[in-house]
């Protein structure tokens, strides 16, 4: 009776995992799904490494707010902690997924990057411990961000690709400084105008961060292991056998195997 049960839900398990995998609707989704999460993973990316080419504006906030350079080192420097001692959005990722963890980053980066912005016009204290604070504000959003995209694509695919997506998202994340450090000499070091340079990180990569929470995700384990490179095979297998002779194999099997198990040893002479 037990083993009649037990192969009747592997059965059962068997049966159902034959429809998923002939049913094209379903693949096809759970594919585009994927590639969404992927690209719009990139763009988090793209809008993470910010931080680390902060010192092209350097230059011109020590300037406006009187500081040295030990000031404007010290102030990054504590930015990029912020990076560094992610502890806390990582806790936040694991208890609620990449959603809220791009949401609260994207809070974060966007009021790091305003408060910034209005410190370089004067609005606000000009101590760097503030100006500090600010950037670390922007590096725990980064690195949320950094987690929720990295991690979340990469339990989307089977081992085979994982090496590949990693390079891809890491790759986004390292070019990220030198694109808006680009943007910021073609676009704004001329005029001197860094609070605009200020306030378009924080509105391009907030909003930015902000979509990423819709479509970056984790897509269910039990659409992975089906579609998986490891597993597909071996169902397409099971899936191809007709009922019968599935079953009655596993019978047999299970039925040499308990007699094995049970029949008593004879003991050479």
């Amino acid at each position: 009776a037990v083993v009649s049960t037990q192969s009747t839900g592997k059965f059962q398990s068997c049966d159902k995992m034959r429809s998923m995998l002939h049913n094209r609707k379903f693949h096809v989704s759970f594919k585009v799904k994927r590639i969404i999460s992927l690209v719009f993973g990139v763009v988090v990316m793209l809008g993470s490494g910010t931080l680390y080419g902060f010192g092209v504006v350097g230059p011109s906030l020590k300037d406006r707010l009187h500081y040295d350079q030990t000031d404007i080192n010290q102030a990054i420097a504590i930015g990029d902690s912020g990076i560094y001692l992610g502890i806390s959005m990582g806790y936040l990722f694991d208890r609620t997924g990449p959603r809220l963890t791009c949401l609260v980053s994207s809070l974060l980066v966007f009021l790091g990057y305003l408060f910034t912005y209005f410190q370089a016009r004067g609005s606000f204290h000009p101590h760097w411990l503030l100006l500090s604070f600010f950037l670390f504000l922007v590096g725990q959003g980064s690195f949320g961000a950094f987690s929720a995209s990295l991690f979340s694509n990469f339990q989307n695919f089977d081992h085979t690709h994982r090496g590949k997506i990693s390079g891809l998202l890491l790759g986004a994340f390292a070019i990220s400084s030198g694109i808006f450090a680009k943007i910021f000499d073609f676009s704004f070091r001329d005029n001197g105008n860094v609070e605009g340079y200020l306030l378009m990180l924080a509105f391009l990569l907030g909003i930015g961060i902000f979509l990423g929470s819709f479509f970056i995700q984790i897509l269910p384990r039990d659409e992975e292991v089906i579609f998986s490179g490891e597993l597909k095979g071996r169902l397409e297998l099971v899936g191809s056998m007709p009922k019968e002779n599935f079953l009655s194999k596993f019978k047999g099997k299970s039925k040499e195997l308990f007699k094995g198990s049970l029949s008593p040893k004879k003991e050479k002479p």
